[in-house]
């Protein structure tokens, strides 16, 4: 972030995405209880998704290392997640 206040161009800011997260789960539980969809499919891939969306959103901030950190641990989450989902990773303990 600048020091005048004013943000990079070409960013996003995490606070706008998690915004649209929290909104986007709003949706999909009104939409399940419209009846219009079931909200366990959809969450099965919502949150693979949400996880490796704010990770991305992490990677291509411009500010220090420790954000890029977390964004991968994050998008590492997410495909992971995924991956267990879909049957391509197998984890047992």
């Amino acid at each position: 972030m600048r020091t005048d206040g004013r943000r990079q161009s070409g960013t996003v800011p995490l606070r706008l995405v998690l915004g649209l997260l929290i909104a986007a789960l709003g949706g999909i539980f009104l939409a399940d209880n419209l009846g219009y969809v079931d909200a366990s499919e959809v969450m099965r891939l919502f949150w693979p998704a949400a996880f490796t969306l704010i990770g991305l959103v992490l990677l291509f901030q411009p500010r220090g290392r420790g954000n890029r950190l977390w964004g991968l641990v994050w998008v590492v989450a997410g495909v992971w997640i995924y991956g267990y989902q879909e049957g391509w990773i197998e984890v047992d303990f």
